[in-house]
């Protein structure tokens, strides 16, 4: 615990990765994240490239280094960016959670029914009653 605190940056150089929990992780104690532009998108989803972290091209070795080289020169750079990788504890908090899976399903709740409803009209139109044709 103790010497992740002390580490001036996370880096991942996965050539396919999810949302990672340790990205998340890192990210929430304060940690400048250097991460691949990886397929899965979970990178893409929580770091904007030179504000919270760095994005870099799978397999562009010498732009991994570059970035990991900012941080070890510059730590006004450091600094901000952990200041702003910090932030996805806010973005990603229980209570933030919660208000869009609530608001996901009242605003899709007719969705939920119509289909039922709409069958249930089908079929009681052309099997149960069907004189109505």
């Amino acid at each position: 615990d103790e010497k992740i605190q002390r580490a001036i940056a996370y880096v991942c150089t996965s050539d396919y990765e999810g949302l990672s929990n340790s990205l998340l992780e890192a990210m929430a104690i304060g940690l400048p994240c250097v991460t691949t532009d990886s397929g899965g998108g979970g990178a893409r989803a929580v770091i904007k490239d030179g504000e919270n972290g760095y994005l870099v091209p799978i397999g562009d070795v010498d732009a991994m280094v570059n970035r990991i080289q900012r941080l070890v020169e510059d730590r006004n750079l450091v600094n901000k960016l952990s200041e702003n990788a910090s932030k996805i504890r806010e973005r990603l908090s229980r209570e933030i959670i919660c208000k869009e899976w609530e608001s996901l399903f009242i605003s899709n709740a007719a969705f939920w029914y119509m289909p039922i409803g709409l069958f249930n009209l089908f079929f009681m139109t052309f099997f149960v009653n069907p004189s109505s044709k």
